[in-house]
């Protein structure tokens, strides 16, 4: 019928509106985030997006850090896992800074930007449940596009 048939156009609208709505909604929310990353200090977003703070310094649990890092360059061939020393070849504050959060929060996931524009990602790495090491995976903003 004619009304069914209305029906079900206005159903499309909406959900193509909908839509619309969303990713403008998801376009902002990342413009926003990107703003407060400006801001010297640290971001700390949940994985829902949700923003806790933004010009945070990060505060560690402990004095105690990884004697090693595996630093990974997902652009190299040969030689795309490095170990490096936490203490003499991390980086800066921020790269220290970051490490140190994700190794007391191995749940965690830090991504530092260097005010250059390298992007290197923390994570802890610990499948099998033995301890685990921290990962370092570097020059990411060469993976962007």
């Amino acid at each position: 019928t004619k009304q069914e048939v209305a029906s079900d156009n206005t159903n499309v609208a909406e959900t193509e509106n909908l839509r619309i709505w969303e990713k403008a909604l998801k376009e902002d929310v990342s413009t926003f985030i990107a703003d407060l990353t400006s801001v010297d200090g640290a971001t700390v977003i949940k994985t829902n997006f949700e923003v806790v703070g933004f010009g945070a310094k990060l505060k560690v649990k402990s004095e105690e850090a990884p004697s090693s890092v595996f630093k990974i360059d997902p652009l190299e061939h040969e030689g795309w896992m490095k170990a490096a020393n936490f203490d003499t070849e991390l980086g800066g504050k921020r790269h220290t800074s970051a490490a140190r959060f994700v190794f007391d929060n191995r749940n965690a996931l830090a991504i530092v930007v260097s005010q250059d524009g390298d992007v290197t990602a923390y994570v802890w790495h610990d499948p099998d449940g033995n301890g685990g090491t921290l990962l370092a995976f570097e020059r990411l903003e060469l993976t962007l596009f």
